[in-house]
């Protein structure tokens, strides 16, 4: 729920992101050369926050790719060490090289796969992303060329979300007498 003041912004990370900085004091409102030092910018009245969907989505590639490197990683140091030895006093096992490679190029081939998938499906989310300059009487938000629109053509057009028109109590009592 948007507070009174709250600018509109389009994305969830920018709108948890903007409150908690709010909130904590470190927000300030833009200032006549459109710029901030706690990380807001404005450009042509549309102001975004610095966690968008490219670095959200390169965060995401870059911990799941370090998770597969880690298990190669382990991999390796238990062939070495023989950690099932050591920690739970086992039967030694001699190096084998071929097993490590394989389960090595195993665990590649997996995480190259899950990267894959997950681009993939990164790539089909579809978000709003910024500040919208939004008419505060009728509700039409400007786009990037200018122009007026309804809010439902914006949110349609930039989202996948689609809308059903209906009438809350308050409007159908005050429009209707219902």
């Amino acid at each position: 729920m948007r507070h009174a003041g709250e600018p509109v912004i389009e994305n969830l990370y920018g709108s948890l992101l903007y409150r908690f900085l709010s909130a904590s004091a470190w927000l300030s409102f833009v200032g006549e050369n459109g710029t901030d030092v706690r990380g807001i910018r404005k450009e042509e009245d549309v102001m975004t926050l610095d966690m968008n969907k490219s670095k959200f989505s390169r965060q995401i590639i870059y911990y799941e790719l370090f998770g597969f490197c880690l298990l190669i990683f382990m991999t390796w140091i238990n062939e070495f060490l023989d950690l099932p030895q050591h920690l739970f006093g086992g039967q030694p096992t001699p190096f084998n090289i071929t097993e490590s490679i394989f389960e090595s190029l195993l665990i590649l081939i997996v995480g190259l796969v899950v990267i894959l998938l997950t681009l993939k499906l990164l790539l089909e989310i579809r978000h709003l992303e910024g500040f919208l300059p939004i008419c505060a009487s009728c509700k039409m938000i400007r786009d990037s060329h200018g122009d007026w629109v309804q809010i439902e053509e914006y949110i349609r057009d930039h989202s996948d979300a689609e809308f059903s028109h209906s009438i809350c109590p308050a409007c159908a009592k005050e429009l209707y007498g219902i």
